[in-house]
C-alpha cells in the first residue's frame, strides 16, 4: 500500500519535493498547497494531486506524511498542526526559528508518538561517507570549513547561521555526539538587516574548528579542510571530490595524493525523501536521516553561536544595510 503525501509550499524548493514525491513508486502524491493559487494549481496538475491554498484544508485521514517546504517563520505551526493530527512530518530545514519552538515540536511528536524528521541533506552527500572519523586515535585536531555562495533574495527570512551554516553545524554535532566546550562567533549584516556573514570558532577537548559562511559572494563554495597528524583531507561537498595527502611511510620524505570522485546516480533530495518514506513505513528513524531531536540540537547550537555575535556589533555598517528583503 502505498504512503499518501501532501506537500505544503511548492516555491522553488518544494516543487521539487513534490517532483520526487510523485516519482517515488511507494509513494502516492495526494495533496499539493501552496498560498499563491495558480502556483498549487500548476504543480499539482504535473503530478496529479489535488491542489489546495490552505494547509488546514488538507483531509488528514487521507494522507500519512506531509512535507513541509515554506518559510522558515511558519515551520512550527504548520508542522504543530499536522503532528497533533497524527501525521507523520517532515519539515525543511532548519526544523524552526528557535529552539523553544523546535524543543515543542519534539515533545508533541513524542507524545503523539508521531514520526518528525528534518531535512538536513547534507548528511546523504556521499562526500560525507568519506569522512575520517572523529573518536578515533588519528581523529583531526583542526577542521576549516568554508560554505559561501552568491546573494539571492530567497531564504533572507533567516540569517547566514540558521540558512547556511546549520548544514555544518548538524554535520559537527552527528559525528561529535555532543555540543562544543568552547564557542566565539563574529557576524556582521552585509546586504540585508540579517547577519549575512559569520565566522565561529568551536573546540572539543583536542578538536578546533573554524568554520566561515556567507551568502555575498561571487561563487560557490562548500568545503571541510581537515587536518590530523600525517594527513590532509579536502571534502568538496559541492563538487563531490575528496582529496586526501598524507605521508608516504615507504619514502620518507614523500607524499602520497589521492583524488577520488563520490558521484552518485541518485539525486541528493531523492534519497533524503526515499529515507522518509521508509521511516513513515517502518515507524523509526532510517539512518542518516535527521530526526527533530537533531534539528533541535543544531538549533540550540546555532542560537549559542547568535548570542556570542551579539557581544560584537558594528554599527558602522548600518548605512550600508538594504531595506528588508
Amino acid at each position: 500500500m502505498k504512503v499518501r503525501v501532501a506537500v505544503i509550499g511548492v516555491g522553488y524548493l518544494g516543487q521539487h519535493h513534490a517532483r520526487v514525491f510523485a516519482s517515488l513508486p511507494d509513494v502516492e502524491l495526494r495533496y499539493v498547497v501552496d498560498i499563491i493559487p495558480e502556483r498549487a494549481y500548476t504543480i499539482a496538475g504535473h503530478y496529479g494531486a489535488i491542489p489546495l491554498e490552505d494547509y488546514r484544508a488538507v483531509p488528514v485521514a487521507e494522507i500519512d506524511a506531509v512535507s513541509v517546504v515554506t518559510p522558515t517563520t511558519t515551520h512550527y505551526e504548520i508542522a504543530l498542526h499536522f503532528l497533533r493530527c497524527g501525521v507523520a512530518t517532515f519539515v525543511e530545514k532548519p526544523l524552526t526559528m528557535t529552539s523553544q519552538q523546535a524543543l515543542h515540536l519534539v515533545e508533541e511528536a513524542q507524545r503523539a508518538e508521531t514520526p518528525l524528521f528534518v531535512g538536513h541533506i547534507e548528511r546523504f552527500n556521499p562526500v560525507g561517507s568519506r569522512f575520517p572519523v572523529l573518536r578515533d586515535a588519528e581523529s583531526p585536531v583542526f577542521i576549516e570549513i568554508h560554505r559561501v555562495h552568491p546573494f539571492v533574495p530567497r531564504g533572507t527570512d533567516v540569517d547566514i547561521v540558521m540558512d547556511l551554516m546549520i548544514h555544518d553545524l548538524d554535520l559537527l554535532l552527528v559525528r561529535v555526539g555532543r555540543p562544543p566546550q568552547v564557542l566565539d562567533a563574529v557576524g556582521i549584516p552585509v546586504v540585508t538587516h540579517q547577519i549575512d556573514a559569520a565566522s565561529v570558532r568551536l573546540q572539543w577537548d583536542r578538536l578546533r574548528v573554524n568554520l566561515v559562511a556567507s551568502r555575498v559572494s561571487h561563487m560557490h563554495t562548500r568545503r571541510w579542510m581537515v587536518f590530523a597528524a600525517g594527513r590532509y583531507v579536502s571534502l568538496d561537498f559541492l563538487h563531490r571530490q575528496v582529496t586526501q595527502i598524507q605521508m608516504d611511510e615507504t619514502h620518507p620524505g614523500h607524499l602520497v595524493i589521492q583524488d577520488v570522485r563520490c558521484d552518485s546516480s541518485k539525486e541528493l533530495l531523492w534519497m533524503e525523501l526515499q529515507a522518509f518514506v521508509h521511516a513513515v513505513r517502518r515507524g523509526y528513524a532510517v539512518p542518516p536521516l535527521a530526526t527533530g531531536s537533531e534539528g533541535l540540537a543544531a538549533i540550540r547550537l546555532a542560537e549559542q553561536i547568535r548570542a556570542s555575535m551579539e557581544q560584537v556589533r558594528h554599527p558602522d555598517l548600518t548605512p550600508w544595510v538594504m531595506t528588508a528583503v
